[in-house]
């Protein structure tokens, strides 16, 4: 019988296992913003005072991340704008390899497999 439960409890301990992740998580959000609430905000209710503490981390976040998220973007940008030249260099590189001309891979038109292959991913 032991076994039995023991067995239920383990499978139970693992389907709960993200949730038990998330609470605790927010557990240890609520106790290090414990002390900020307690300190800055004494005569302010306390959902308000969390209010403006987590809209401040919260904005301080975003001014962390939108720049990396721009210059990430541009980057992306500017590689799909040069990917044609660079896709060029290598079948130019692969052409001068001699080994190459002269087997049955320099029959297989290089563009147009991975145009196909793109095609099917989009």
């Amino acid at each position: 019988m032991f076994i039995v439960i023991a067995l239920i409890f383990f499978i139970m301990v693992t389907k709960m296992q993200d949730v038990a992740i998330m609470f605790f998580a927010s557990f240890v959000i609520a106790c290090s913003l414990n002390p900020l609430v307690d300190k800055f905000f004494p005569r302010l209710k306390r959902p308000v005072a969390s209010g403006i503490i987590l809209s401040g981390i919260i904005l301080l976040i975003l001014l962390i991340f939108i720049p990396l998220i721009i210059m990430a973007g541009n980057e992306i940008k500017s590689f799909a704008v040069s990917f044609p030249q660079y896709f060029a260099n290598i079948e130019d590189f692969v052409d001068k390899i001699p080994f190459v001309n002269k087997s049955d891979i320099a029959k297989i038109d290089i563009t147009n497999v991975v145009f196909i292959r793109f095609r099917f991913c989009v």
